[in-house]
């Protein structure tokens, strides 16, 4: 099938599906994919640039795709591979029926689409939408003080956006999204004061939906651009952001799940992390990639950024301020899931800041033990100082588990060229681990002083 409109204009297209039926099991191997791609001129049935290629399950529902097309006609086939168990003939029919929009102005389809507009003091939830498979947007809005959920998104697979948008005072989460996947950005808006947490996702992958992408992608105003507008995460009772289990689907692996969060204020939020990232237990094909950089921690008062346990995942950590928060600053352990060692985890630390804030530890850091696809490394002058580390048990001098400005938990943990230097603290580093024979790297460090007789009883392993 080929989609031939007038070439003066770029045409916008959406695919919107209707109704999937494929009645070849999956017992005999076949596979079947939708090709949209760039047609080449003058010629039939030939794909000159793939846009998608989409798996066809039986009554599974795939995301509304859009593209925009360069003035070329845009080419639609079916691709069927008959599969190991084969006569030479297809062995069931394949129906799919499509909804096909085109659009000259440079808009794509969408859903829902809510501009410009107020929603406030409803008795039930601000915004909802069920079952979406459509783009949907919020852009300039006001969603606040609602008795439920500002933006409440249940099921389906979709792409999101909520741009320069307030998701505040409400009565339950400020927006909370709960479907199998597709692409949420986040950029401009601000979570303030929500009885819950400012923004929830988790996913749902029991209904028939299949998501060509899973993104959550949260950005606010770098530092060198003072006309965008900010994100911010500000005193929500329950926690700032959830990531709840970001699993690929058991159809369909042709992603990556990606979360971005950069750029962004996190202030006095209250009684859970500022950022609670649960990773997928299951063995994955691919790892989730998870970047938090260039944000702002100040005056949360629980553990602000929590990632237990970690695992499935390739992490980046780099550019945070972690200042004035009141029950320590980051958090990824895995030694209470020993039963998850033979899952991926690679994490890098770099360049942060952690400062003035106050806890029995400021970094609690540590993968399984003897795992041979894990790592972290701690290092790139993230700068530990002036941190208050107290005892909770002022009586009890600790044994097996420190209170120090940094905990370690696993030997597959590097700390190279990082500077500490916190006075309140008994010990600067601590060390946590169930055989003492493991060895740490932790050369090259700035422990604060020049002389090692001035800090080597800062240092907690195994001989304290």
């Amino acid at each position: 099938m080929i989609v031939n409109l007038p070439r003066r204009l770029p045409y916008d297209y959406t695919l919107q599906f209707l109704s999937i039926i494929n009645q070849n099991p999956n017992r005999i191997g076949s596979k079947s994919h939708l090709l949209i791609c760039d047609a080449e001129d003058g010629l039939i049935n030939s794909c000159s640039e793939k846009r998608y290629r989409i798996p066809i399950y039986d009554g599974v529902f795939p995301q509304s795709v859009s593209l925009r097309s360069s003035g070329n006609p845009i080419y639609i086939a079916l691709e069927h591979e008959l599969g190991p168990i084969s006569t030479g003939r297809v062995f069931g029919d394949i129906e799919l029926q499509f909804k096909l929009h085109a659009s000259a102005t440079h808009q794509a389809f969408y859903g829902l689409n809510v501009t410009h507009s107020v929603v406030v003091n409803n008795t039930g939830n601000g915004i909802q939408a069920q079952m979406i498979r459509d783009r949907t947007a919020l852009w300039n809005v006001t969603v606040e003080s609602n008795e439920g959920i500002g933006f409440y998104v249940k099921d389906g697979a979709a792409d999101i956006w909520v741009n320069d948008t307030s998701l505040s005072h409400n009565w339950i989460d400020g927006m909370n999204v709960s479907y199998a996947g597709g692409s949420i950005n986040i950029n401009g808006s601000r979570f303030i004061e929500n009885r819950w947490r400012g923004f929830t996702f988790h996913q749902n992958m029991s209904l028939p939906f299949l998501p060509l992408r899973q993104e959550i992608i949260i950005k606010g105003r770098p530092s060198n651009n003072i006309f965008y507008p900010p994100t911010i995460f500000k005193g929500n009772f329950w926690g700032g952001i959830v990531i709840g289990n970001n699993c690929l689907p058991e159809i369909g692996h042709f992603y990556e799940p990606k979360v971005l969060i950069n750029w962004v204020q996190f202030l006095q939020n209250h009684n859970h992390p500022a950022i609670d990232v649960f990773s997928c237990r299951d063995p994955q094909p691919a790892p989730m990639t998870l970047d938090i950089t260039g944000n702002v921690f100040e005056r949360n008062t629980e553990v602000t950024v929590r990632i237990q346990p970690a695992v499935n995942i390739l992490g980046i950590i780099n550019s945070n301020q972690f200042s004035y928060n009141n029950y320590s600053a980051l958090l990824i352990k895995n030694s209470h899931h020993p039963q998850l060692k033979n899952l991926y985890a690679d994490f890098t630390i770099a360049k942060n800041t952690f400062k003035f804030n106050k806890g029995p530890w400021i970094i609690n850091i540590g993968l399984n033990e003897d795992a041979p696809n894990q790592k972290m490394i701690f290092n790139q002058q993230n700068e530990v100082t002036g941190n208050e580390v107290y005892n909770p048990f002022p009586f009890l001098k600790p044994r097996s588990t420190p209170y120090a400005a940094l905990i370690v938990s696993s030997s597959n943990v590097i700390i190279d060229k990082n500077c500490f230097r916190n006075p309140q603290a008994d010990y600067e580093i601590g060390t946590e681990l169930m055989e003492h024979a493991k060895i740490i790297d932790a050369r090259n460090n700035n422990w604060g002083y020049t002389k090692p007789d001035n800090f080597m009883h800062r240092i907690f392993d195994q001989f304290d």
